[in-house]
């Protein structure tokens, strides 16, 4: 019986919405940045830094050397060989057209919310653009802070 009670909370808040708390998973992108999930179209990125970046229906899209945050209107591109957040329209221009941009997640995606397979995909996105930047550091003679 007892099982029963916990399957029928289960679909009840499934059914009728969850609260934040319910709901709410954080994820790690990198070190000093955490996205947070709240629903499908509710997530925030937060840095350690600069507070509350995006908030609301976003998306990371992975490029070469880095990726890109976008909410709405608002967009900025996390540079992984400089270590900086970058919101000037013209390099976010620049970056667009002459960037290779591979592949989008939002946070339900990103953290496997619905499937487990979209979670190892973004995971292997992610590794796979630390490697690049490793590389190219070490092609150029630098090292992270």
């Amino acid at each position: 019986m007892r099982e029963f009670h916990k399957f029928l909370s289960i679909c009840l808040l499934l059914f009728a919405g969850c609260d934040d708390e319910f709901c709410k998973r954080r994820m790690e992108i990198v070190p000093g940045l955490v996205w947070e999930y709240y629903s499908i179209r509710h997530s925030r990125v937060i840095s350690d830094k600069y507070g509350i970046i995006a908030d609301g229906h976003v998306f990371m899209t992975f490029h070469e050397y880095g990726f890109d945050v976008s909410e709405g209107d608002k967009l900025f591109y996390v540079d992984l060989t400089r270590n900086v957040i970058c919101d000037n329209e013209e390099v976010l221009a620049s970056l667009m057209t002459s960037s290779k941009i591979l592949t989008s997640f939002d946070a339900s995606s990103a953290m496997g919310m619905f499937t487990k397979e979209s979670h190892k995909d973004y995971v292997a996105e992610m590794e796979a653009l630390k490697k690049r930047v490793e590389e190219k550091m070490k092609s150029e003679g630098l090292r992270h802070l």
